[in-house]
């Protein structure tokens, strides 16, 4: 229920199919960390990073030195979780898989006749499982007075990117 920035890098080599559609094959590396701050005992710290590799497929409107690319697609997406205990150095680790969907626009003006500038956007959303560890055993929530619940890695991001793209 929580909002919060993460940080991604990708890579998207991309295979054009005609003067209108390509399909795009990315690799999307998504990762983030934040601690717990406890005054008796210390704080605690939690990672998680996923590896997003997802095909899409794009549509491409061509003008004089810009492209903008319109596109969707799906891949299965791989997650790890890992808690480090205070004054501890206990850590506990944890990976699960799920599908993942990707919407994305993107916009590319020429710098040159190859490389151009890329400003973009995209909204995901991850249905990855429950967390479990190298033994099976599930990440848990436990409450004093309440159900247990299993901890699943899902999520929906929106994202801003900008970068470089080199034309061959």
């Amino acid at each position: 229920a929580d909002f919060a920035s993460a940080v991604e890098f990708f890579a998207a080599p991309e295979i054009t199919l005609n003067s209108d559609f390509g399909v795009k094959l990315e690799y999307a590396y998504l990762l983030k960390s934040y601690t717990l701050a406890q005054s008796a005992v210390g704080g605690y710290q939690f990672d998680y990073n996923v590896h997003m590799p997802t095909v899409l497929l794009v549509y491409v409107l061509e003008g004089e030195g810009f492209y903008v690319k319109l596109g969707g697609g799906a891949g299965y997406h791989f997650g790890k979780f890992t808690q480090l205990f205070p004054n501890s150095a206990s850590e506990s680790r944890f990976t699960t898989g799920g599908i993942g969907f990707k919407l994305e626009a993107m916009g590319n003006t020429a710098f040159s006749e190859s490389l151009y500038g890329l400003i973009g956007g995209d909204v995901r959303l991850d249905f990855l499982g429950r967390l479990k560890d190298n033994d099976g055993k599930g990440l848990e929530i436990r409450r004093a007075f309440g159900p247990i619940d299993p901890v699943r890695l899902r999520f929906a991001s929106v994202g801003i990117k900008f970068g470089l793209v080199y034309y061959f």
